[in-house]
């Protein structure tokens, strides 16, 4: 997790800023795609494969990686800290988001989403089993890594040409979030699996769009700082919503919790409909 929050503080130091949507089209489209094809694999190998064999290939893997960021050519100058600051350093993070509205705003739209992504995880397994088909899991993971990987590739590439960012972020975040009220109607039939893909597009499309706020409106040597607040407040909330999802579910059917799913999304793309400064961000005025 450190690799990615370092990542993403490093990509405005490597590229100009009106290269950063299209960095992060290219870096979510890494994320993604390796992340759902290998998982792939590595269920297809697990069959073939002993875990030793397979946790050397993650080593080996991994050595390829360090090699790789080994040959980028950036070299920082650290800021000397006096040990009676260092202490203040670690809550810088909080402090540039709870003083910039949108950012805050950003963040915890994320982790509202992530905390019903937990839920996603357990209600995936369930339509799977209500249908008595094991394979359809399958089908619902690999319909929404392939819908992200489009959103994140060609459909952004498509809105990136026309629209400004603030925009695609507030439009993208309201059309996933009907789309996903829309999937309410399919969660007992086999077009579950289509109505996922579509609707993930619009989820890849938020993943480029997302960061260049941060990435822009935050004083660029405390990127790392912020981007590693975000994930701390954001991802914290997806184990929890797994938790109550998980006991939520001897109590609501998968179409309730789409219905509520999709209806948080709107409410969040509404919220960023309503702050002008995310509604109208773009690079060209930074």
């Amino acid at each position: 997790m450190n690799t990615y929050t370092i990542q993403d503080a490093l990509i405005p130091k490597l590229v100009s800023k009106k290269d950063l949507t299209h960095a992060q089209m290219y870096m979510s489209f890494s994320y993604n795609a390796v992340d759902y094809v290998f998982n792939a694999l590595t269920g297809i190998m697990l069959k073939y494969l002993s875990l030793l064999y397979l946790l050397m290939i993650d080593v080996f893997a991994l050595m390829i990686a360090i090699i790789t960021f080994s040959k980028i050519n950036y070299k920082e100058k650290l800021p000397k800290i006096l040990t009676t600051e260092k202490n203040k350093t670690v809550f810088l993070g909080f402090k540039y988001i709870f003083s910039e509205k949108s950012i805050l705003k950003l963040t915890l739209g994320g982790a509202l989403v992530n905390f019903y992504f937990g839920g996603l995880s357990i209600y995936q397994v369930i339509i799977a089993n209500d249908q008595n088909s094991p394979i359809l899991y399958g089908f619902i993971m690999s319909s929404m890594a392939i819908g992200t990987l489009i959103g994140s590739t060609i459909a952004s590439k498509i809105v990136l040409s026309k629209y400004t960012i603030g925009r695609i972020q507030v439009f993208a975040t309201l059309f996933f979030g009907v789309t996903l009220l829309a999937s309410a109607l399919f969660v007992s039939s086999k077009f579950i699996i289509v109505s996922l893909a579509i609707s993930f597009i619009f989820l890849g499309v938020t993943h480029v769009s997302n960061k260049p706020f941060y990435q822009i409106l935050i004083p660029e040597q405390h990127l790392g700082k912020v981007f590693s607040t975000k994930a701390s407040i954001s991802i914290i909330t997806m184990p929890l919503g797994s938790l109550f999802f998980g006991w939520l579910s001897l109590y609501i059917n998968p179409n309730i919790f789409f219905i509520l799913f999709g209806s948080s999304y709107c409410f969040i793309g509404i919220v960023y409909l309503l702050d002008s400064k995310i509604r109208d961000f773009s690079l060209n005025d930074n």
